[in-house]
């Protein structure tokens, strides 16, 4: 089964940059037609992109460009 594939990204330069790689990579549709759809950007964009489209009942991926997600993760492992 393919995905058919819609990217949704915020304006930083570090999104634009992933989503500009990803173009190259991947076939893309509408947003109406896609199926899958993979979202660029900070845990806000990302939480108001699926309010904004969770109705659709697609498959949503993040991508999450911002760096504190990074160190959460950090001090979650040094908790382990």
């Amino acid at each position: 089964m393919m995905l058919l594939t819609h990217i949704i990204s915020d304006k930083t330069k570090k999104s634009l940059k992933i989503k500009s790689i990803l173009k190259k990579k991947i076939s893309l549709v509408t947003l109406e037609k896609a199926s899958f759809i993979i979202i660029v950007g900070g845990d806000g964009f990302m939480l108001q992109t699926l309010k904004k489209f969770y109705k659709k009942k697609k498959l949503f991926y993040e991508i999450n460009t911002k760096k504190k997600r990074k160190k959460m993760n950090k001090i979650i492992k040094k908790k382990n």
